[in-house]
């Protein structure tokens, strides 16, 4: 009998940790994709919660109602319509990189208000928060156009890096300064140029910041600069009030996407398939298991994935992140710095968006848009959120454009300018540049990937610390004093793990498996006596 005990909890040992391997359930749930007409390339949230889809092939942008989940609109721009950047008065401006112009679309209406010439190959596009003059790039004439905000008649047209390769652009949020990535060539470092805004006339470039090689997605935090230097797997740090490089901090390979949550910005690195976490001094900080970045890929020895721009949510408690190459969106838990969750959408996502407690992720090659439901905590779907919306800026209105704010709003209208260096509006997405296509592979990473977890729990969050520098406590950041989020202990249910009730069923099983083993050998023996 002692065998026979004994080798039932062998069994349910066994069994427990089978199932302590089993992958959590689904924080997020996954909705009917929305089909668009051909190769989506970016998403953008407009003030009035619409999602506008750069559609590449049929030269249009798909609008998206949240509340429908469905196509509503279809507007014709140019030829191959690019990186989408929306202004905080519902402008969309559209750079249409093969016609060589910017189409303008009215939030409102849906309806292209100006088509504005511009030069070759227009990749990105920016505007200050008061949106007193719109800035585009353009990568094959090497120049840069000023526009004003409120006519969109043209200022000037800068020579910035005729013989380089200028491909991506931020505004200062007051508007007094543009800061460009002009890549520069496989053997030599790039430069960040800079334009002072407000000179009148405004002048030729004169200050130009080295950088490492390959500049790519730009980031302002606070008074710093972020610029992602994908060819040599670093990140530079520009103060911007010196205009000078304060720390290069080594990350994955080809670091790509930059978002920011608080004090933290995170960083996704395309060829090692794994996202940095970064104080706002530029320091590493650590994941939960004390590691120095998080492993994106399920399996360590699978592709690296290519993961792309990364956005976070509005109450900066998560992060999605596009794998273009495995097809699959990572959910980051930015309290313990843990992947939470990896899900299934459609053929090569590059872009990604959320809107009203949902994330759109445009997948290129089977040409729909994804829709996943975020999981609400307890408090927040019994909460109703207050919604405002601050007046658009006075201007004059273009013919066919309207400033009658669209009701239910989901964003915040325009904000007062701030001082020069203070953040910009939170957005959960990454500049608006044109993205740059498949990055140049260095040494692949080698670290341990972190374990999957499941959902949150009301328990002591684990540390996560910089090497120097620190977070502010309570910061939304997370991870420091005061948060009490940690993902691994509840279900997305809110309850226990899926294999904590698994290994007690079995426990219990076992316990009965035995009293009745038990029994059985009583009675047997009871009934040898009585036969003697």
């Amino acid at each position: 009998m002692r065998y026979h005990v004994r080798s039932l909890f062998v069994v349910v040992a066994m069994a427990a940790a089978l199932a302590g391997n089993l992958p959590a359930a689904r924080a997020d749930s996954v909705l009917p994709d929305v089909s668009v007409s051909s190769s989506p390339r970016v998403i953008r949230v407009a003030p009035n919660g619409k999602l506008y889809v750069a559609d590449r092939l049929p030269d249009q942008v798909s609008v998206i109602d949240p509340t429908k989940n469905a196509v509503v609109a279809t507007v014709a721009v140019g030829l191959e319509p690019g990186a989408i950047h929306i202004g905080s008065d519902g402008r969309v401006y559209v750079p249409n990189r093969q016609s060589n112009t910017v189409s303008v679309i009215d939030s409102g209406t849906d309806a292209v208000i100006a088509t504005i010439p511009v030069g070759l190959r227009p990749a990105a596009i920016d505007t200050p928060l008061d949106n007193s003059k719109v800035v585009v790039v353009n990568e094959f004439s090497g120049t840069v156009t000023i526009l004003k905000g409120d006519d969109l008649t043209e200022i000037t047209t800068l020579p910035v890096a005729p013989s380089k390769a200028p491909h991506a652009l931020v505004v200062t949020p007051s508007g007094a300064k543009a800061y460009i990535a002009d890549e520069g060539t496989t053997a030599t470092p790039g430069d960040i140029l800079v334009i002072d805004l407000n000179a009148v006339p405004l002048p030729l470039i004169t200050t130009r910041i080295p950088v490492g090689l390959g500049p790519g997605s730009l980031r302002i935090v606070g008074p710093t600069l972020f610029v992602a230097n994908q060819k040599d797997g670093t990140v530079s740090l520009i103060d911007l009030a010196t205009d000078s490089v304060v720390k290069t901090t080594r990350v994955g390979d080809s670091p790509h996407g930059l978002a920011e949550e608080g004090s933290m910005v995170l960083v996704s690195n395309e060829a090692s398939g794994t996202l940095t976490a970064l104080s706002s001094a530029g320091e590493v900080l650590k994941t939960r298991d004390g590691a120095d970045f998080i492993q994106l890929r399920t399996n360590p020895l699978d592709p690296s994935g290519r993961p792309q721009r990364i956005h976070v949510t509005k109450d900066g408690k998560r992060a999605y992140v596009p794998n273009e190459e495995a097809n699959t969106v990572s959910v980051i838990d930015l309290a313990s710095l843990t992947l939470i969750d990896t899900i299934p959408v459609g053929s090569a996502p590059t872009t990604l968006d959320i809107s009203r407690g949902e994330v759109f992720v445009g997948n290129r090659d089977s040409h729909t848009v994804s829709v996943i439901a975020i999981q609400q905590d307890s408090a927040a779907a019994t909460s109703t959120p207050v919604v405002t919306e601050t007046p658009r800026p006075t201007r004059t209105p273009l013919p066919g454009e309207t400033f009658t704010p669209t009701p239910d709003t989901g964003v915040a209208g325009a904000a007062a300018t701030p001082a020069e260096g203070a953040s910009p509006v939170p957005t959960d997405g990454a500049p608006d540049s044109e993205p740059i296509e498949p990055g140049l592979p260095v040494a692949a990473s080698s670290a341990t990937p972190t374990s999957t977890a499941g959902a949150g729990t009301p328990t002591a969050a684990p540390s996560r610390t910089a090497i120097t520098g620190s977070l502010a406590p309570d910061s939304s950041a997370g991870g420091v004093a005061g948060e009490t989020a940690t993902p691994e202990a509840l279900s997305a249910s809110g309850g226990a793990p899926s294999w904590i009730w698994l290994a007690a069923a079995l426990g219990v099983l076992a316990v009965l498996g035995a009293a009745g083993y038990a029994g059985r050998e009583r009675i047997a023996s009871y009934a040898s006596r009585m036969r003697k």
